[in-house]
């Protein structure tokens, strides 16, 4: 079907605004793609799915994150699947790392410390920007085992998830990772806003969304009744014979049910709808 000039225009305007706010925004997420070896070619094609659908919600969002990807370089055949895709390059406000998370996080403190003792010699206050590494002050890793809560989105802080599909046979690892390496965890309080056991499960695209939402809206209720919209939206997606996986990302997971083999064709589907609606 042909879109119509009117249309085209109204989605270049869109995406002009989403340009504009997402560069000018102070909210992070990233995605830990560092898991490759733990993960098979289907578990992949998964991941690489829910990245897609995660940026088209960004692009659709009042107050859109700084999404970055790391540890390609210890991933490269979840890189050659990204690149595969025809859009990939040109996706605004996304930044990819070839170094891992830990390595980011390390040389981050190694400019706190380096800013902390000029800030000692100078006494200037510039110092401190350079406690900053491109934008970032503080990483947080986001796990389900993680024992503390995530109460509020902050500027300036970069909430990590871990790229596991099918994190229920290494149950633990992304938390591990983190308090090895001394960086901080928490999870996202799913149990209290969602009751049903089978809706706790959520994909990447769901944490990005609510990192997102809560940005914006700072009440965590408000951003699950947000995220719970969208899911029922794609199980109402018409079913496709294409494309059908049973698989979970470390913990915040595509839901894994007999009755829904066909899930990731519908997310598929419902981001074709998001991109249609938010770029041109």
């Amino acid at each position: 079907m042909k879109t119509s000039k009117r249309e085209s225009g109204y989605k270049e305007r869109c995406y002009e605004r989403y340009q504009q706010k997402v560069l000018l925004s102070d909210f992070h997420f990233g995605v830990d793609l560092s898991y490759e070896s733990f993960m098979n070619e289907r578990e992949i094609n998964s991941l690489i799915i829910q990245l897609r659908v995660l940026y088209a919600l960004n692009q659709k969002a009042q107050t859109p994150v700084k999404i970055s990807l790391f540890g390609l370089s210890s991933s490269p055949f979840t890189f050659s699947k990204l690149e595969q895709l025809p859009d990939f390059s040109s996706w605004v406000g996304v930044t990819v790392y070839q170094e891992s998370i830990m390595e980011i996080f390390d040389r981050l403190k190694q400019n706190k410390a380096n800013s902390c003792q000029e800030l000692e010699k100078t006494g200037s206050e510039s110092t401190r920007d350079c406690q900053k590494f491109e934008g970032i002050s503080e990483i947080i890793y986001l796990s389900p085992d993680a024992k503390e809560g995530l109460q509020k989105v902050s500027k300036n802080v970069l909430y990590c998830a871990g790229g596991l599909v099918d994190r229920s046979r290494l149950k633990g690892l992304s938390n591990d990772k983190a308090t090895q390496n001394g960086m901080k965890s928490v999870h996202l309080p799913v149990r209290e806003f969602i009751a049903s056991s089978n809706d706790q499960v959520l994909n990447i695209s769901d944490v990005g969304h609510l990192i997102s939402l809560n940005a914006q809206y700072c009440d965590w209720a408000v951003c699950f009744n947000h995220v719970s919209l969208n899911r029922k939206r794609i199980s109402s997606a018409p079913k496709t014979s294409q494309f059908s996986s049973s698989s979970e990302t470390e913990g915040y997971s595509i839901e894994s049910k007999n009755n829904t083999s066909k899930e990731m064709s519908k997310i598929l589907l419902y981001y074709k709808t998001l991109r249609g609606a938010s770029s041109s």
